[in-house]
């Protein structure tokens, strides 16, 4: 006889239908689901199951598990996965209001930034216009707030009330089936610290992440989908926009992101970033994913070489291209201007060894690259020997990759994925 702790058995398993529920039933079984999440007290061991076919114009704002007791969110019933959504649904007539010709003034309040507009479930999406006079063809849009979530507000800007325009030859609502408004919001649709499972949950339209966990800890991310994530305005003089979908800030350890599907993402599917404070992740695992139509990288590594860190068996392709390659002219502006953006795996920013440090990329497909490498390595050459390729395969074989800031022939990679790489580019003598 199986014999459960007091605290085992308090763990409980709710039910979450924003169409059918109640926030009066217990949400304890699927014939009574709650309606929103936000009314449960979630413990340690707690599983939340989201409906199939339900769309929530909301976030998950995870509480923390334990490693024996994680949290969990996922999903039950039949149909497409639960969807979380980071915009405001724009597509009924009497949110536009013709201001001149072509031009479009968007009468519904939006809570927060405007950082991009998707346009029938996909299929399109707008060009942000840096100017009012800039907006000249269908799609085009201008938000007179761009860029001063991220900074501080200019004095001439403070009092003057904030407006979405959009060009278009009729009114939007009849040109197009449905508009999605991503807004900036509350910076990403997914937050979990510690000791927690995201599972088959799909994550679109935020204006700035998918998943940000900050110093996070045993955090995994699997069968999950992100969908054109980012394209807020990170700096309005310089033109940069950003957005990563799952980005792990400061600290992360054993972090595992697998089987997802990351599609039109502004900047990176997936990287590891931090500041000062940084202290260097460890046991991170990025596999069996599949990556596309992505502005900066796949994986994108960045300010330090972190400790047992796996990217295998993921199929990247098209880098570079999808609603990031909006701008008017190539390459797209970036800190790194005029060098160009669209990587499989881009590393930057890191000067110095990682005590320890140990990055694997095996196994993986990458398709082929329209303005950028294959890989791209702008990292001093000593840490870049901390960093390990095997057994890759590339769909465009002609081309040069960039390791270190020194071209070198992609063939030159492909004829020593037996031997350890960080050796090889060791021995290279650049001219």
């Amino acid at each position: 006889m199986l014999c459960l702790s007091m605290e085992q058995m308090s763990m409980a398993t709710y039910y979450v239908d924003n169409m059918l529920g109640n926030n009066t039933y217990c949400g304890t079984d699927s014939a009574h689901p709650v309606n929103d999440y936000r009314v449960l007290k979630i413990k340690p061991g707690d599983k939340i199951f989201f409906r199939r076919g339900c769309v929530f114009r909301d976030f998950i704002l995870s509480p923390d598990g334990t490693q024996d007791q994680p949290i969990y969110w996922g999903a039950y019933g039949e149909g497409d996965s639960p969807r979380f959504l980071g915009s405001v649904d724009l597509s009924d007539e009497k949110y536009w209001h013709k201001k001149e010709k072509d031009i479009w003034e968007c009468t519904a309040y939006l809570t927060s930034e405007v950082c991009n507009i998707i346009f029938d479930s996909g299929s399109s999406w707008g060009r942000l216009a840096w100017e009012y006079g800039e907006m000249k063809k269908q799609g085009d849009w201008y938000y007179t707030h761009i860029g001063f979530t991220n900074r501080p507000c200019p004095q001439e800007y403070l009092n003057k009330p904030r407006r979405l325009y959009l060009y278009s030859e009729k009114n939007p609502a009849f040109f197009y089936k449905n508009i999605e408004c991503a807004l900036f919001g509350e910076r990403a649709l997914a937050f979990g610290k510690n000791n927690v499972v995201f599972d088959s949950i799909d994550f679109m339209y935020s204006g700035v992440h998918g998943y940000l966990g900050i110093d996070t800890s045993y955090i995994t991310i699997k069968n999950c989908g992100f969908y054109f994530i980012g394209g807020a305005v990170w700096e309005r003089k310089r033109k940069i926009r950003f957005g990563n979908a799952v980005e792990l800030w400061n600290s992360a350890n054993n972090i595992t992101v697998e089987n997802c599907r990351f599609d039109n993402i502004y900047d990176s599917c997936f990287t590891t970033q931090g500041c000062t404070e940084y202290v260097t992740p460890q046991k991170i695992a990025f596999t069996n994913n599949e990556c596309s139509n992505f502005g900066m990288a796949a994986y994108e590594l960045r300010d330090r070489i972190t400790y047992d860190t796996v990217f295998s068996h993921n199929y990247c392709h098209h880098a570079g291209m999808g609603f990031s390659a909006q701008s008017d002219e190539r390459p797209r502006n970036s800190e790194i201007y005029p060098e160009p953006m669209g990587h499989n795996i881009f590393i930057w920013r890191i000067e110095n060894i990682t005590p320890r440090g140990s990055v694997t990329v095996s196994n993986n497909r990458f398709g082929e690259t329209v303005f950028g490498s294959p890989i791209y390595s702008k990292a001093a050459l000593l840490p870049s020997q901390q960093i390990k390729f095997s057994n890759n395969t590339f769909e465009n074989s002609d081309v040069n990759v960039r390791w270190c800031d020194k071209d070198i022939a992609l063939k030159q990679l492909k004829n020593i994925t037996r031997k350890d790489v960080a050796y090889e580019y060791s021995t290279i003598k650049y001219q």
